[in-house]
């Protein structure tokens, strides 16, 4: 294995892509818990807003020391549980993504002396339920010393214009077949198949067209599967 090989092709995929914003949102979140936190703990100890609690440990009331915590925790349930219903009443789900609006899709399978489960990955991936002229397929061949490579071109050959066979020199190791793949995708979405799974029928526009409709889908699938280097991302492995 060529080790300069490896980390050229590798960090020239991590090198064009940079990690997603932090959402305002998310900021303004973060900042209310801990604002509530430092609101708790000065009531706590610069108000009297515990001294009930206080003078019952002092009169040695023990059933009165837990009972009123216990009606506070069983109070502030019932508003949760209240809240929560309220909520699933007010959801509304989104409607399914239509075909004609599915973003453009790369799936990258990477192989290693898979032998023909290989051509079988990619025919589960081709009779995806996907539109055709958004579905990039590209096969990687990770330095097989096997007949790995032949069921590639085969698969090639038998679903033209679909899967772009992709042989490596040598065994460059998962990650380095997934950057590979990566750097030739075009597709919006990047998702990743292992070369002896079967992607069900179907499958592809529940799960990956539905996901796709979120704004930062498109970023985070990227940074994320790249960087990993791995299928470690539910976004982007199967």
């Amino acid at each position: 294995m060529n080790p300069q090989v490896r980390s050229t092709t590798f960090e020239a995929v991590v090198e064009t892509i940079r990690p997603p914003q932090g959402d305002g949102w998310d900021y303004l979140v973060i900042a209310a818990i801990f604002a509530s936190i430092l609101a708790l703990a000065y009531a706590a100890f610069a108000t009297p807003l515990l001294q009930p609690l206080v003078d019952i440990a002092r009169r040695q009331h023990w059933t009165l020391l837990w009972v009123r915590p216990t009606v506070i925790w069983i109070t502030m349930g019932m508003v949760l549980l209240f809240l929560r219903t309220v909520l699933w009443l007010l959801y509304r789900p989104f409607a399914p993504v239509r075909t004609e609006e599915a973003p453009s899709l790369t799936v990258v399978i990477p192989a290693y002396n898979e032998s023909a489960m290989v051509e079988h990955a990619i025919a589960s991936v081709v009779a995806a339920h996907y539109a055709h002229d958004r579905l990039q397929i590209i096969a990687v061949d990770d330095g097989s010393t096997d007949d790995t490579w032949h069921y590639i071109r085969s698969a090639a050959l038998r679903f033209p214009g679909r899967v772009t066979p992709v042989r490596l020199p040598a065994n460059l190791g998962k990650r380095g077949a997934l950057a590979e793949g990566f750097r030739r995708a075009s597709g919006e979405i990047i998702v990743t198949v292992d070369s002896d799974s079967v992607v069900e029928r179907g499958r592809s526009s529940r799960s990956r067209a539905r996901s796709a409709t979120r704004a930062s889908a498109r970023s985070r699938a990227r940074w994320r599967c790249t960087t990993a280097g791995r299928a470690s991302f539910r976004g982007c492995s199967t």
